[in-house]
């Protein structure tokens, strides 16, 4: 953590080096590991790669859901999305080494490339002004944005909501910093990207 980190992205950093200590941690580890290697995996799956009983992944599975920080199929027995990597469509398609998924939110969508220091390309829209946003990204590293003055909004972290609902839905791209919502401070692409190095490099945030 630099002198510049702001105090949103502290509490990011902060939260996300609390949580690898955990048993959900370990448990969305295993399912962005899957779903990002091309999976859909189930609590079967989970229980299997981290020799765990099957009713206490589920239980785990499902608390995770219960807070926003993993989402799953209808019938509560596969997961679709974890560690902000989904397999259902949004708004921030997100291509990893020419393999599709999407982000939850902005910081999604370039966070993960990032920490993953792969090669990735995203797809999404302007959160005020409705223009295509494309963002090319080298081995982690920003090759370049369009618009060219692309900024991120970004709030806190809480684990006491939704992750996905209330949190996320607010993390989006924009052109104007005087249209991010008012609990959301502006970033810079290449720094949400560098915030995304800190909580991906070694796991999931959340």
């Amino acid at each position: 953590m630099s002198a510049d980190t702001s105090p949103i992205e502290a509490r990011w950093i902060e939260i996300a080096r609390k949580n690898r200590d955990s048993v959900q941690f370990r448990v969305s580890l295993a399912a962005f590991r899957m779903i990002l290697d091309g999976g859909l995996p189930s609590t079967t799956d989970i229980a299997e790669s981290l020799d765990m009983s099957e009713d206490g992944a589920r239980a785990i599975v499902h608390e995770l859901r219960d807070y926003g920080r993993m989402t799953l199929t209808g019938d509560g027995n596969h997961i679709t999305g974890a560690g902000g990597l989904s397999l259902i469509p949004s708004r921030h398609a997100v291509f990893i080494e020419n393999q599709q998924f999407w982000g939850w939110c902005a910081l999604d969508a370039v966070g993960i490339p990032a920490g993953l220091s792969a090669n990735g390309l995203v797809n999404s829209a302007c959160a005020d002004t409705g223009e295509v946003v494309r963002i090319d990204i080298d081995a982690g590293r920003l090759r370049s944005a369009t618009p060219d003055d692309l900024l991120i909004s970004l709030v806190a972290p809480r684990l006491d909501r939704s992750l996905h609902d209330s949190c996320c839905s607010m993390i989006g791209f924009y052109r104007d910093a005087l249209m991010v919502p008012g609990d959301a401070e502006a970033i810079r692409v290449a720094d949400a990207m560098e915030l995304g190095r800190d909580l991906w490099w070694n796991g999931v945030p959340l």
